[in-house]
Formats: C-alpha cells, sequence, structure tokens
C-alpha cells in the first residue's frame, strides 16, 4: 500500500470513527456496549487516544461524560 493510500484510508476510519461517535452520542446516554465498540474501532483502525479525545471534546463531551456514560455530569 502506498504512502497515499495509507493516508486516505487513516482519514477514512477518523472521519468514520467520528461518525460512529456522534450517533452514539446523540441520545445523551453511552452505555459500557456502545463505549467498547468504539473503543474496539479504534484499536483496529490505529486512532491515538489524542485523536479520539479531540473528537469527543469537538462533539461538546468529556472524557469523563463519556467513561461515566452521560453528558452534563457536575
Amino acid at each position: 500500500m502506498s504512502s497515499n493510500q495509507h493516508r486516505q484510508t487513516a482519514s477514512y476510519s477518523h472521519r468514520r470513527y467520528g461518525l460512529l461517535l456522534l450517533a452514539v452520542l446523540a441520545d445523551g446516554v453511552v452505555d459500557p456496549r456502545e463505549r467498547e465498540v468504539l473503543a474496539r474501532y479504534a484499536e483496529q483502525n490505529g486512532l491515538s487516544e489524542a485523536r479520539r479525545a479531540g473528537l469527543l471534546a469537538a462533539a461538546g463531551w468529556s472524557e469523563t461524560e463519556f467513561r461515566e456514560g452521560r453528558r452534563g455530569l457536575p
């Protein structure tokens, strides 16, 4: 695979993770199974923890809210 193909694949994986994340966050609740699916996808596609945290923040969620499974924690 050429470096350009690798970049395109990585970019696609990042966009897809972002879409999956938004779908999971849409109802304001993240259950353990949803977190597991996202973690597995991120691991299989080489998404860094920093990239995942950035996408989470861009969606308006803190890492604590995500870990606890709901938005609007005190």
